[in-house]
């Protein structure tokens, strides 16, 4: 006859065998790292796009605006490490916007679960290139972009704004004709005009 420990100490065995099985496909615990240091994949880097991110690399993926929070947060995460802020603000023009920061100057902008916009300014240290396809980043100069996109100025009360062809939008800083990108964003923002 089997004891009652004997088979407590079973029933614990199988217990734990089948909560490692289970988190098994997520070694960063909820997704939100590529590593049990919170590190980011130094193999995956992420590209701006005027719809939505694309993360590159093996486990590549692509976030179109009207992905769900959940997935949009998990793998930036993985890709660009820890999330730094969240934030929600009820007083933007399009509605209430919950926001997510992470590291590298990225934020993420969600209406109702569900990616609606991003902007990339202050690259906080990171050392992830965060880029368009075309590679224009935090800090392109203002020839690098006019050979990338076609690229219209807009009037700004907020600095010297463009819009490109494809639909990213920014601000370049600096003296005309020797300005940097200063800031990325696409989708639904929250700036105050």
């Amino acid at each position: 006859m089997i004891s009652h420990r004997i088979l407590s100490g079973l029933a614990c065995a199988l217990l734990l065998i089948s909560c490692q099985q289970a988190t098994g496909d997520d070694p960063g615990g909820q997704g939100a790292a590529n590593s049990e240091d919170g590190s980011a994949d130094p193999a995956s880097q992420l590209r701006l796009r005027p719809d939505g991110l694309e993360v590159t690399g093996a486990e590549g993926i692509y976030l179109a605006f009207d992905s769900p929070r959940e997935t949009v947060e998990r793998e930036l995460a993985r890709v660009l490490g820890p999330i730094a802020d969240r934030s929600r603000n009820a007083e933007c023009g399009a509605g209430t916007v919950d926001s997510t920061r992470f590291p590298g100057g990225l934020t993420v902008n969600f209406q109702a679960g569900r990616l609606k916009g991003w902007v990339l300014k202050d690259p906080g240290g990171s050392t992830n290139e965060i880029a368009t396809d075309k590679g224009i980043g935090l800090g392109s100069d203002e020839g690098a972009l006019d050979k990338a996109y076609s690229v219209e100025a807009m009037e700004s009360t907020l600095g010297d704004e463009f819009v490109t062809d494809q639909g990213i939008s920014g601000f370049l800083t600096g003296q005309e004709g020797s300005r940097k990108v200063e800031a990325l964003y696409s989708g639904t923002t929250c700036f105050v005009r």
